[in-house]
């Protein structure tokens, strides 16, 4: 795969200048998940790797006697080329040790879903495969008490299924969260119950007895799941789950100077028409730009700021 780290100055600023004008184009019709809903048994297992890290932690441990903090993916056939940069970064910025769930095109928000019985009882940080670390991650202090995810923007816009979803289940919108980053811990009863709520979910609107969402994906059932279980959460900020059409789409005022995490939420994993983008060309320019070097923060003070604003300590 082509190293996409450290660009030179020249490069940045072309791509940044790319990237403001590729900001005036939005694909309404493609959603924020990288696959689809699967048509096959729930119960059925998964293939995985492991891949293990030799780079320092930056995420803490669980809680006293237990294992550390595992990051975990599911990538498909479609996605292994981005997928296999995804890991790499993940590797890279926040020190974990990365699974790798494989599944087929067609199973992969199946697979989510079953994340609690995949994973077993961890404390554990998921991640799209269409998710790219840009820096390191500051979440030394999480011990796994509360979900952690990043609001969804996508609840502003009237022409996105977290806005149509919102609308008509009565969700509250300041707590729903996009689910391609998320951390919890399946130790834990109340995390357990969100993944077996959401299937149940899932399983009444397959046989009819529940209103159909107008998301295609998991993010609807994990949603509803949180809400109707009052599941505690701490939402984090947009720059650890930064997607371009949240600006684009009118949803977010502006481009942060510190995005963590990059997510190509809404772009196709293939371009639809020439010229248009892919997920994997998105990914690779728009981090060029978004890791332009303007200034130097200092590890500590920025976990530190985490920590207290976003009650992490």
């Amino acid at each position: 795969m082509t190293e996409v780290m450290a660009p030179a100055a020249e490069a940045a600023a072309a791509a940044a200048e790319e990237m403001e004008a590729d900001l005036l184009t939005f694909d309404e019709t493609d959603k924020t998940q990288p696959m689809k809903p699967s048509k096959r048994n729930p119960g059925k297992s998964t293939k995985s790797k492991p891949h293990d890290s030799k780079q320092p932690p930056c995420l803490s441990h669980s809680s006293p006697g237990s294992d550390r903090t595992t990051a975990v993916t599911i990538i498909s056939p479609s996605y292994q080329s981005v997928g296999a940069e995804a890991v790499r970064r993940m590797k890279k910025f926040s020190g974990l040790n990365v699974r790798v769930i494989e599944c087929s095109d067609e199973e992969g928000f199946e697979t989510k879903l079953n994340l609690d019985m995949i994973m077993d009882r961890k404390k554990f940080l998921f991640f799209d495969s269409d998710y790219w670390l840009l820096r390191k991650l500051p979440l030394d202090s999480w011990d796994g008490s509360s979900w952690l995810a990043v609001n969804d923007p996508g609840v502003f816009a009237p022409y996105a299924f977290p806005f149509s979803d919102c609308k008509r289940e009565g969700m509250d919108r300041a707590k729903y969260w996009n689910s391609g980053f998320f951390c919890c811990d399946t130790r834990r009863p109340e995390h357990r119950a969100v993944f077996q709520e959401a299937r149940a979910l899932r399983k009444r609107v397959m046989n009819g007895t529940a209103r159909k969402p107008d998301d295609f994906g998991d993010q609807y059932y994990l949603n509803m799941a949180c809400q109707t279980l009052g599941t505690p959460m701490t939402l984090l900020p947009f720059v650890f789950n930064f997607y371009r059409h949240m600006i684009s789409g009118g949803c977010f005022p502006f481009i942060p100077a510190e995005v963590i995490g990059l997510h190509a939420a809404g772009v196709p994993v293939r371009a639809k028409k020439p010229g248009h983008e892919d997920k994997l060309t998105h990914l690779t320019y728009m981090s060029k730009a978004l890791t332009y070097p303007a200034i130097t923060y200092q590890d500590d003070a920025m976990r530190w700021a985490w920590a207290r604003n976003y009650q992490l300590a």
